[in-house]
């Protein structure tokens, strides 16, 4: 009997899990046509002026009087809710040069920070953590990650932006949107395309050519929108080779929708010069400069009337609206009774994500005769000069954020110092007068911001001052709030120097950490820092700023460290320059033949120890050389990098696996990506200078 009820049962669950199993690919193809068919219904059922609303924005305010940065209104008669959108990427919350949508969250170190942590995991909690924020704060779409190359130093948004490298950048676009989108938030990447400069940014004219626009301009794009799947992108103010990007049929129907496939809708920024039949025909979706200072709405004034005379057909709007919609749909905005807000502001693990990004993402420049880590056990007192009783959590523009709380550089190291006298000195004119002469630590702050450029990258204002200081004290410490590159011509008179970038609200908690040891430094530069001006490319004026708004790309492909390398220039500090306080290791570098068709190509491992006294982290990275080519390359690309944390003595394996792609240029002839057969250079290094590991391989197409 026992047997009988066990066959019975068997049988059953076998019927029950078949019927339940169908082929995931007809099942998903199925999934896509019903939503397709529901969203086909949707605009089917709209009048033209209805499908208009869903392609402008409006000014709106929420319940709490603060406005939206940008509004949809939706459809009420037919279900459809507004879709409300919040600026980022460096917390939830902000505007330009207004507080109207200024709303308190966490506010993280800025992009050019988190990328300096080197560790991309790490910026996906951030993403999570900001797309939670923005929920609570009943919005659905976070306008960022900003992933323009950092082509200037001067650039009044690098801040903003990941890095001068577009696969740094790329990794880093990718971590954060699918953090992002995971909590149910739409991400949009932003300013669509090669937004490099403020100066002029409305009607700069960008003269780019093919090849280099695709090799470091696009990729951080493209991968946000392929391997990320982003609900959105943003269209940049500035034009390509006479075209505005936000009319720009190359750019948003070409490449964007055709070429990568992206399925999403592209926006304009705030304040966009477009037409409107150019733009809408060549695949912009929704514009957001529909009200008071952000100018005429062209969408909304003029749209309809295009389509009436035939310049623009009502297939275009229908794919505009289909496009906004099946992104809502994706976000559970339709069908769906979302309650607002959801989610939670200034929880205790998001102030601790907070300090750990910063301090993973100050670092260490110079560190003379191990200065650092100071020992809190030995201090009497300690003397703080310059810019240290407000803490400089951020760039100002949008991606501006406001904290419920930050801690300045004063506060965060009194308050780690329990036993030391520290000493603000606001005189710097009688510092030979002051009786202490152990530890001085310097504080210089530079503010940038969206909408102006820098006029100088100079710190040569401080350079008395610290002169003065350094011949006082035993030791000179300087920290820099800045957000890249600058000279620094009193470096050989300090004893250490940290690059703190902006570093959010947790700014003096972090600095206090890792000034006395509690946390080892681990970050790296994601930009190049040159000893003056003429060591970077776009010196010219036709260069930067341009002249009569038009801007040349001469420098081509070489932006960053492949200009460095390709003129021999030797830096102040190389790309991926970060120290420790502790020694790594580098041993048995092996290059493995994996290729079972032209996609893998090979595996690269290599093992890293902490030969040091301290545990900590290093960041390897993984160059490649093209031996040989039929155009001209780079000496170094970054294909890869790894940030692994090791104990005293401890040792790590590390892998990376490099594809036809990483091989590639792009080729102007065949419009594709190219792999050359030859000879190629695995390199390995601690930075794009320290070199520990190198080996060669033939590449062959199978």
């Amino acid at each position: 009997m026992q047997i009988k009820i066990t066959y019975i049962f068997i049988v059953s669950l076998v019927l029950l899990l078949n019927s339940c199993t169908v082929k995931p690919e007809k099942n998903q193809d199925d999934i896509k046509s019903k939503k397709t068919a529901y969203i086909d219904s949707l605009v089917s059922s709209m009048t033209l002026e209805e499908k208009i609303t869903m392609v402008h924005g409006i000014n709106k305010k929420d319940k709490n009087g603060l406005g939206y940065v940008g509004y949809l209104p939706g459809i009420s008669r037919l279900g459809i809710p507004p879709l409300r959108m919040q600026n980022g990427p460096s917390g939830a919350g902000s505007t330009f040069s207004s507080h109207r949508h200024l709303a308190p969250a966490t506010a993280f170190p800025v992009p050019i920070a988190q990328s300096a942590t080197w560790n991309a995991s790490l910026i996906y909690k951030v993403g999570k953590v900001i797309g939670i924020e923005t929920k609570a704060q009943g919005r659905d779409v976070l306008l960022g990650p900003g992933v323009n190359i950092v082509r200037i130093p001067e650039g009044g948004r690098n801040f903003e932006y990941y890095s001068e490298d577009p696969y740094l950048s790329s990794r880093f676009a990718v971590s954060f949107v699918n953090g992002v989108q995971k909590v149910g938030i739409m991400a949009c990447v932003k300013h669509f395309a090669a937004n490099n400069q403020d100066d002029f940014r409305f009607t700069i004219n960008e003269i780019i050519d093919e090849r280099t626009l695709h090799e470091i301009y696009l990729p951080s794009f493209e991968a946000a929108i392929k391997e990320a799947n982003v609900a959105s992108i943003m269209a940049a103010y500035n034009k390509i080779n006479g075209v505005y990007c936000s009319e720009n049929s190359l750019l948003l129907n070409g490449i964007a929708k055709g070429e990568w496939g992206f399925e999403g809708y592209i926006m304009t920024d705030w304040g966009t010069r477009h037409k409107t039949v150019s733009a809408a025909n060549a695949g912009l979706d929704i514009e957001m400069s529909g009200w008071g200072k952000f100018g005429t709405p062209q969408f909304r004034d003029n749209l309809a009337n295009a389509i009436k005379e035939g310049e623009v057909k009502e297939t275009v709007l229908d794919e505009m609206v289909f496009r906004v919609l099946s992104e809502m749909d994706r976000f559970g905005l339709l069908k769906e009774k979302k309650k607002f807000p959801e989610g939670v502001l200034d929880a205790k693990d998001h102030r601790k994500l907070a300090f750990q990004v910063a301090v993973e993402g100050i670092v260490l420049l110079k560190n003379k005769n191990n200065t650092l880590p100071l020992d809190e056990n030995k201090l009497k007192n300690i003397a703080l000069f310059g810019d240290a009783m407000e803490a400089r959590v951020s760039g100002t523009g949008s991606s501006n954020v406001v904290p419920f709380y930050s801690v300045s550089p004063y506060n965060g190291i009194s308050d780690y110092l329990k036993n030391t006298k520290v000493t603000y000195y606001t005189d710097t004119e009688n510092i030979e007068s002051v009786e202490d002469t152990g530890i001085a630590i310097v504080f210089i702050y530079r503010p940038s911001s969206e909408g102006n450029d820098r006029k100088s990258i100079s710190l040569e204002g401080e350079s008395g001052l610290i002169e003065r200081i350094s011949k006082k004290y035993n030791k000179t410490i300087v920290i820099l709030r800045t957000s890249g590159s600058y000279t620094m011509p009193w470096i050989d008179k300090v004893d250490a120097v940290l690059q703190a970038w902006y570093p959010g609200q947790e700014e003096g908690n972090a600095e206090a950490a890792l000034l006395f040891g509690k946390e080892n430094p681990s970050a790296k530069l994601p930009v190049t820092f040159g000893e003056n001006r003429k060591d970077f490319p776009a010196n010219l004026e036709t260069e930067f700023p341009g002249v009569d708004e038009k801007v040349n790309y001469s420098e081509g492909i070489y932006v960053g460290y492949r200009w460095f390398e390709k003129h021999n220039i030797v830096p102040l500090f190389a790309f991926g320059h970060g120290l420790s306080y502790t020694t790594f290791k580098y041993d048995d570098l092996i290059l493995s033949d994996v290729s079972s068709n032209d996609d893998v190509i090979i595996k690269v491992s290599y093992t890293i120890t902490n030969t040091g006294k301290r545990d900590g982290a290093e960041v390897s990275q993984l160059y490649l050389e093209d031996i040989k080519s039929s155009v001209d390359r780079p000496k170094k690309e970054l294909k890869g990098f790894s940030k692994v944390f090791l104990k005293v003595g401890e040792s790590k394996k590390i892998e990376h696996f490099i594809n036809k792609r990483d091989l590639s240029f792009w080729d102007v002839t065949s419009k594709s990506w190219k792999a050359e057969e030859g000879e190629f250079n695995i390199i390995i290094g601690s930075t794009s200078k320290d070199i520990r590991l190198e080996k060669r391989f033939n590449y062959k197409k199978h």
